[in-house]
């Protein structure tokens, strides 16, 4: 049975040629032997390289030298590392979208209608998700905090929700504003994402 641990490669020229594509990758060739159906070369660094009748080539030996004879033989015949079939390739988390909004539910499904027409990744809105014990804050930090999800960007929907005044005005000088929540969501996602993956409308 075949070594899982082994890397397949083909060879695309005369097999006679193949000690000298050794040579050429900087390899010193120690040992070389026939064996049933394959020819193997024994490397100075530990490797072992065999050479199929069908141009297939195995590396095995000394698990320390095989990555690097991996890459040079890659190299010099022009093709990426092989992909073992037994290995799936690592899976990209799925994008997502954060949004953080007040009160005007309208302006919220509205822009949920939008991102949904573009076909944009998910979106995340705090008051959607299912209990998780967790307090909002936290639910938060889970969502956003320190690169540790797979938010990518954020949208805010700074809407006049709330109406404030500086204390040195009094109530004469009441103007709307955005709800403090919302302004601390803005921030955190700020400092989470960056400027440039935000946007507040």
């Amino acid at each position: 049975m075949q070594d899982l641990n082994e890397m397949a490669l083909k060879y695309p020229h005369p097999l006679d040629a193949f000690p000298q594509f050794l040579a050429d990758c900087g390899f010193d060739i120690t040992g070389d032997e026939v064996k049933a159906g394959h020819r193997c070369y024994r490397l100075s660094n530990g490797a072992i390289v065999n050479l199929y009748q069908t141009g297939t080539i195995q590396i095995q030996g000394v698990p320390q030298a095989k990555p690097g004879v991996e890459t040079l033989i890659n190299e010099r015949l022009g093709t990426a590392p092989a992909q073992r079939a037994d290995v799936p390739a690592p899976k990209e988390p799925a994008k997502k979208i954060f949004i953080v909004h007040g009160h005007d539910h309208a302006a919220k499904e509205q822009l949920e209608l939008i991102l949904h027409k573009l076909g944009l990744p998910d979106h995340f809105i705090l008051q959607n998700t299912g209990g998780t014990g967790l307090t909002i804050i936290e639910e938060l930090e889970r969502e956003m905090g320190q690169g540790q999800t797979a938010t990518r960007f954020g949208i805010v929907l700074l809407t006049p929700d709330d109406m404030g005044y500086a204390k040195r005005e009094g109530e004469t000088g009441i103007q709307p504003r955005a709800r403090q929540n919302v302004v601390l969501e803005m921030g955190m996602l700020l400092s989470s994402l960056g400027r440039s993956n935000v946007i507040i409308l």
